[in-house]
């Protein structure tokens, strides 16, 4: 089976500029069905504050071994072999780890699962992750929001995404949530504190929100 492969920086950062563009999972359902839907697991995450909280591991995995199988994930997933990245993922998923819950939730190692199907369960585990506090999540589920991809187009839900990745830490974020204060999308506008986010994210390195600085 192929292999549809897409940037770290797309998945977890790339909206282009503006609001509500399309979000990768949109562009891979332009894509034949039953071709497996994948990121570049090496570059997970990017652009994130150096002091940005990590989230807890859950479950009854210790965290090396919790380390070591993600890894393992990663590497096999950037080889293009979704069944053993499936395998290592499982238990991991299982044990309700975010950062596994949202790995698998970006891509398909079944020839059985239809694009419906993927693009359910991707949104679901996608909340999941984002829901226990994984902050690449909650980027990605707030561009969901924000594009209406995988679900009904959201400004508010966007908004609260965007701003809980900020405080989490994603730099990106930052520049999506003060976007949407200066304009008053989805939140109530509050212009000066908006623009200061903007140019915050922009002296942080964020090429969206250095294009788009107030005058």
């Amino acid at each position: 089976m192929g292999a549809v492969q897409i940037t770290a920086q797309l998945m977890i950062s790339s909206l282009h500029s503006g609001m509500g563009r399309d979000t990768p999972f949109r562009k891979q359902r332009k894509q034949p069905r039953r071709m497996q839907r994948r990121i570049s697991a090496r570059n997970l995450p990017t652009m994130f504050s150096a002091d940005a909280p990590g989230p807890m591991a859950t479950g009854s995995f210790p965290m090396d071994r919790r380390n070591e199988q993600l890894q393992m994930a990663k590497d096999f997933m950037d080889a293009g072999n979704y069944a053993e990245a499936s395998k290592r993922l499982s238990p991991l998923v299982s044990a309700r780890v975010p950062e596994a819950i949202f790995l698998a939730s970006t891509f398909s190692s079944s020839a059985d699962e239809t694009d419906a199907q993927f693009e359910l369960r991707s949104f679901h585990m996608l909340q999941e992750s984002a829901d226990l506090g994984y902050v690449p999540a909650m980027y990605a589920l707030a561009s969901c929001y924000d594009a209406g991809d995988l679900t009904a187009q959201d400004p508010a839900m966007a908004a609260e995404w965007y701003k809980r990745a900020a405080d989490g830490g994603d730099l990106r974020a930052k520049f999506r949530y003060g976007l949407a204060l200066s304009r008053g999308v989805g939140v109530q506008r509050d212009r000066e504190l908006g623009e200061k986010l903007i140019r915050e994210a922009a002296e942080s390195g964020v090429e969206d929100a250095m294009d788009n600085l107030p005058h």
